[in-house]
């Protein structure tokens, strides 16, 4: 059976995750998630790929909206990744940065506003806390995201500006979720992506950016049938 890999996006951490997990868990997987530190898409394909050492393979690697970029660059080449699943994030292609990636697709598909994100003297990226619920979180529960503002963890500009190498979604099966009410990631964007990167099901969800908060029980089952369709073959 094969064990999976959970890699959250910016602005977050593994909690991220804590409504799925347990779905994951109760059908037998071991499931772990990459405490990434965001400093740099080297670091965080350090740690994501120390995770896959330790839990062995065959493994499932799931990334969220950043957290996509870096399951793309980890899994690339890495011995026991079986499969892929993106969830409203980025699938970068070689040589891409997120910053250029970016920028093509704002030319492909114009967004009239984007994300409320700030720099401060120090390099990282945050989310303005009293804009938050409504751009990253607008259909958890006001609480929560008020809760997701206050815990924000930032990312380094660096990340944005690091090129991918040769993507794991050339040589690995993938599955995706487009989140159709995405404030974050425009689902145009996401949609394009998961198609280039040759997804064989994309499914959509009437979600905010936070999906596996927000609609848990059907991110798990997309994770599940990508983990079962790659533990049934020989």
């Amino acid at each position: 059976m094969a064990s999976i890999v959970l890699v959250h996006g910016a602005w977050s951490d593994g909690s991220s995750w804590s409504a799925v997990i347990p779905t994951l868990q109760e059908a037998g997987h071991i499931v772990v998630a990459a405490p990434i530190p965001m400093t740099s898409i080297t670091a965080d394909v350090a740690i994501t790929r120390a995770v896959l050492e330790e839990v062995g393979g065959p493994a499932i690697l799931v990334g969220h909206a950043y957290g996509g970029t870096v399951i793309t660059n980890a899994g690339s080449d890495f011995p026991g990744v079986a499969g892929l699943v993106y969830i409203s994030c980025f699938a970068p292609d070689e040589g891409e940065s997120l910053r250029s990636l970016s920028a093509m697709l704002s030319e492909k598909f114009p967004v009239t506003r984007g994300a409320p994100i700030r720099s401060d003297a120090s390099g990282l990226l945050w989310l303005e806390r009293d804009k938050f619920p409504e751009a990253f979180a607008a259909d958890v529960a006001s609480v929560e995201a008020r809760i997701m503002a206050a815990v924000q963890r930032p990312v380094a500009e660096a990340c944005f500006e690091e090129l991918t190498t040769r993507p794991a979604w050339r040589s690995i099966p993938s599955a995706a979720v487009v989140a159709e009410r995405d404030k974050m990631l425009p689902p145009e964007w996401q949609r394009w992506m998961f198609e280039r990167a040759g997804a064989h099901v994309i499914h959509s969800l009437p979600a905010s950016h936070s999906a596996p908060l927000s609609f848990p029980d059907e991110v798990a089952a997309v994770i599940l049938e990508q983990a079962n369709a790659c533990s049934s073959k020989p």
